[in-house]
């Protein structure tokens, strides 16, 4: 199950609090469009998604905090020290009915401040189009 709206929300929240907005949400894009269904983990690298978007590692990392800070990536290390992250099941999930809820209740909610729902305002430092 694919949640639209939370998939806007968040995209409008990277595009509001970015340092390169377009390149985070085309990367939120790509994570969503490589994970497992059955664990919700991301399949897709930092390194690759550096390597795709042509940037440094680090500025995947910086987009990666983002969203675990708003709850729709949980990042946890792996038995070999490197980081590895789950999909909320607000935003995706293949699990129906009460097992779904479990998940989701268990993950907890997006945490997007002032809601992700209003469209980004024009940062300062960018010029006008």
């Amino acid at each position: 199950m694919v949640a639209l709206n939370e998939d806007e929300r968040i995209a409008n929240y990277l595009a509001a609090n970015s340092r390169r907005p377009l390149m985070a949400v085309l990367m939120w894009m790509a994570v969503r469009s490589n994970f497992d269904p059955e664990t919700q983990e991301v399949t897709v690298t930092r390194a690759e998604l550096a390597e795709r978007f042509k940037v440094h590692k680090d500025e995947i990392t910086r987009v990666f905090a983002l969203l675990v800070q708003i709850n729709a990536l949980r990042c946890w290390k792996d038995d070999f020290g490197g980081q590895r992250y789950e999909l909320s099941p607000s935003v995706a999930t293949h699990l129906k009915g009460q097992l779904r809820d479990q998940h989701q209740y268990a993950f907890g909610p997006l945490r997007l401040v002032g809601g992700g729902d209003n469209k980004p305002e024009p940062r300062a430092d960018r010029r006008p189009a």
